[in-house]
């Protein structure tokens, strides 16, 4: 029986955005697509596992990719996440079905601390039972150990939850551990793919 539903944060609870920062950071810290990418995710990995502060990170950045300029005064992880931010309303209603039918529902999310913190603030949180965020825990999905913390959290086993992300690789890992995994598309999908796994709400 299922008890519990897991919820990945950008691209599920919000629009991705990745796109426009990223585009932000090259065009401010004048560099190339080639060496954005190169540099990027091996700095922005211990961000996201909270191992630097975001301001070790830039002067990591900085460093690995050569760039000359300044930082800007605002963040440059929220200056686009801000101005483009775009829940899904609709995924938030099917939440609240969930909650109004008792079930637990938590977060798991790959985030760094700039977005943690303004989500924080504005609320996204606040609906949720558990939310386990990289930047608190040392860990990152898809590594087993930080779905099997959540589960301890939750106290349910891996067949008790139903675990939605859009990225292929984490509902892989998931489902690898006996959780009803599902690949996001939109809020009308998810709702099919409760039938799917025979949850009523």
């Amino acid at each position: 029986m299922i008890k519990a539903g897991i919820f990945d944060v950008g691209g599920v609870l919000h629009k991705r955005v990745s796109k426009y920062i990223y585009k932000d950071i090259k065009k401010t810290l004048n560099i190339s697509d080639k060496v954005f990418h190169k540099n990027w995710h091996i700095v922005e990995d211990k961000l996201g596992r909270g191992l630097v502060t975001e301001e070790e990170f830039w002067l990591q950045f900085l460093k690995k990719t050569k760039s000359k300029e300044s930082l800007p005064s605002e963040s440059l992880f929220l200056r686009e996440f801000i101005k483009r931010y775009n829940r899904n309303n609709d995924v938030f209603e099917i939440i609240r079905r969930l909650k109004a039918k008792g079930h637990k529902v938590a977060v798991l999310s790959n985030t760094v601390k700039p977005h943690a913190d303004y989500q924080n603030k504005i609320g996204v949180y606040q609906i949720f039972d558990a939310v386990i965020l990289s930047n608190e825990v040392g860990m990152k999905k898809p590594d087993p150990k930080i779905y099997k913390y959540l589960l301890n959290i939750l106290n349910l086993k891996a067949d008790e939850v139903f675990f939605v992300d859009d990225d292929i690789k984490n509902v892989e890992a998931a489902e690898k551990l006996g959780m009803h995994a599902i690949l996001f598309l939109s809020a009308k999908q998810l709702e099919k793919e409760f039938v799917r796994i025979g949850l009523r709400i």
